[in-house]
């Protein structure tokens, strides 16, 4: 199921392995969801949220208020790692990229849709961090590896929302866009925490063990990354 509906309110749900507990969430722009561990029924979803349902009540309007503030306007700049984005308005019918250097213009048209800039805005975001990424990251990851006697299959780029990186079975590597918001040392953890799961697929003391020894100050940079958004 994607949304179950109690008490008027149509909640999205999410399942995943790593859910261990029933977890309502709410963030800006997003509404509300459920985490279900597997295993979990219908019925327990909604006794849950059920019992839950003042908390949704009491947290909607800030939320909502919260993503009204988020949204981006005219004359707003966004800032990544080499470029900046100018948000600006034109009398055409569509939305217009233009880029000179590291300057770039996206130009909505008249009268502007905050929403819509917003949503446009943050995919065009995306997508220069990506660019970013494959520039910087590709040699940065392959350096690491080899000082320090990992290999890895192949290197991707993706805006995940749950995690900074993963590393599959298969010991394919794929870090997260946003990452281009983080500074090298940060940046060097998360490669170096997945290098480490080509040898251990877990997060047992083994695995943290072998990311303290390449990487001393790990418990700083992972504090530091939480704080990213």
């Amino acid at each position: 199921m994607d949304f179950i509906e109690v008490l008027g309110y149509k909640i999205r749900v999410k399942s995943a392995r790593n859910f261990r507990n029933l977890a309502l969430k709410m963030a800006p722009g997003k509404g509300v969801w459920v985490n279900i561990p597997y295993g979990c029924s219908r019925g327990q979803v909604v006794g849950f949220i059920e019992r839950n349902i003042d908390w949704i009540e009491k947290n909607k309007t800030k939320c909502e208020a919260r993503a009204v503030e988020s949204l981006y306007s005219v004359g707003d700049k966004i800032k990544t790692r080499f470029n900046s984005i100018e948000l600006a308005e034109h009398s055409g019918a569509s939305f217009e990229m233009r880029k000179s250097g590291n300057e770039i213009k996206l130009y909505a048209p008249s009268p502007v849709n905050r929403e819509l800039l917003t949503k446009v805005a943050k995919r065009l975001v995306v997508e220069v961090m990506r660019s970013e990424c494959m520039t910087l990251l590709p040699m940065r990851v392959k350096r690491i590896a080899e000082r320090c006697g990992f290999k890895y299959g192949k290197l991707s780029f993706r805006n995940n929302s749950s995690n900074w990186g993963s590393c599959s079975g298969d010991n394919n590597i794929s870090l997260n866009v946003k990452l281009m918001l983080a500074r090298d040392e940060v940046i060097d953890y998360v490669i170096i925490h997945e290098l480490c799961h080509t040898k251990v697929k877990n997060h047992s003391d083994e695995f943290w063990q072998l990311v303290k020894r390449f990487c001393p100050d790990y418990e700083v940079l992972r504090r530091e990354l939480k704080s990213i958004k």
